[in-house]
């Protein structure tokens, strides 16, 4: 091997070296705190999400590869491609660090798909490090116009499937549009289905039922090819949804005490829905619970059902209706997120992650 070539690998290699010391500095597990390894985790509402080797958001890292190829091109067109492929993976790692930062998180988590959301695994950091570089040599190789194509078309195909994308992703970070907003916010009913699991089951919704078959019958549960066709056939189920989860939080406390969990929960159907119950696995108990005050005096008791009026919404917040989490898990800690599982009395359920934050709310 030429010499030149050599010294670019070393490079390359402490670039990578960097990123990992830097995330681990950062706090980042290096893998899913689930245990799990995957190859595709593919609901973006899943705690699964930035953790696996790849999901619906290593696309936009094939789509930053395409896009550096061409700026650096324009920019450095007397360098050679060894060199822009090594400035490429540090514009790539000085955003995977920055995107690891508890400013950065705490931006993302306001965006609707992103509740959750509390960085990337190691793992998943450096997997969207060689999905950038894949998208870079692609570049480097194909004619300009089927690299223009192919980064329409990663942006087309993952906001069809999951209602988010680069260009999506990068305009919900600098600005908010309301409308975006919601329309991101309607994926949150179906997001369960996408991703299987203890708290979940694909029978709640009828017509995604033979796409929860086709998925189950794939060699590999989160493969790309049923995800894909998970995506098509849900389509008639996504647009009938009417209950939108946002702003999902629970307010962890010290030495084991109860915890609680707040949320704005929008019913956009014509009709009222109840809900009746909740369940999580970071939670020895999960109950209904409003606090009121009465002439100076605080009190809180158990509820058995709150009532969301057909186009309207509730609020669970401190001194109201509210998630009393009782015998909190080891998971239920700031930082972390811990997904929830709401119970209807149509039988529907609707599964979200929420943020867990400490004592002061933060």
């Amino acid at each position: 091997m030429p010499v030149i070539n050599t010294r670019y690998l070393a490079i390359a290699l402490v670039l990578l070296a960097t990123q990992v010391l830097t995330l681990h500095l950062l706090g980042q597990p290096w893998m899913s705190a689930s245990g799990q390894i995957l190859i595709w985790a593919n609901s973006p509402l899943s705690p699964e999400t930035s953790q696996q080797f790849a999901d619906w958001y290593s696309l936009s890292h094939i789509v930053h590869g395409l896009l550096f190829y061409a700026l650096l091109r324009l920019c450095c067109p007397r360098l050679k491609l060894g060199v822009w492929l090594l400035l490429a993976m540090g514009l790539e790692i000085a955003w995977e660090i920055a995107e690891n930062t508890p400013m950065v998180i705490e931006a993302y988590r306001k965006q609707a798909l992103a509740i959750g959301y509390t960085g990337d695994s190691i793992l998943n950091s450096l997997m969207d490090t060689l999905m950038m570089a894949l998208g870079f040599l692609f570049a480097s190789r194909a004619p300009a116009g089927v690299s223009i194509a192919l980064g329409l078309g990663l942006e087309l195909l993952a906001g069809f499937a999951i209602r988010d994308n680069l260009t999506l992703n990068i305009l919900n970070f600098l600005i908010s549009v309301p409308f975006i907003e919601k329309w991101q916010a309607g994926y949150a009913l179906t997001a369960v289905f996408l991703a299987p699991g203890p708290l979940g089951s694909q029978r709640d919704i009828p017509a995604l039922a033979p796409a929860a078959k086709l998925a189950d019958k794939a060699p590999m549960t989160r493969n790309l090819p049923a995800a894909l066709a998970f995506c098509l056939l849900a389509l008639p189920a996504m647009a009938e949804a009417r209950v939108v989860l946002q702003n999902a939080w629970f307010r962890a406390l010290p030495a084991g005490l109860p915890a609680g969990g707040y949320f704005t929960l929008r019913n956009n159907g014509a009709q009222r829905v109840v809900l009746t119950g909740a369940q999580s696995a970071a939670c020895g108990m999960l109950m209904l619970h409003q606090s009121s005050n009465s002439g100076g005096t605080s009190s809180m008791a158990h509820v058995t059902s709150v009532d969301v009026p057909a186009g309207g919404s509730v609020a669970f917040a401190p001194n109201g209706y509210h998630l009393m989490c009782a015998e909190p898990k080891p998971e239920m800690k700031p930082g972390a997120s811990v997904a929830v599982t709401l119970l209807f009395q149509s039988g529907e359920k609707l599964t979200a992650n929420f943020a867990v934050r400490n004592a002061a709310g933060r």
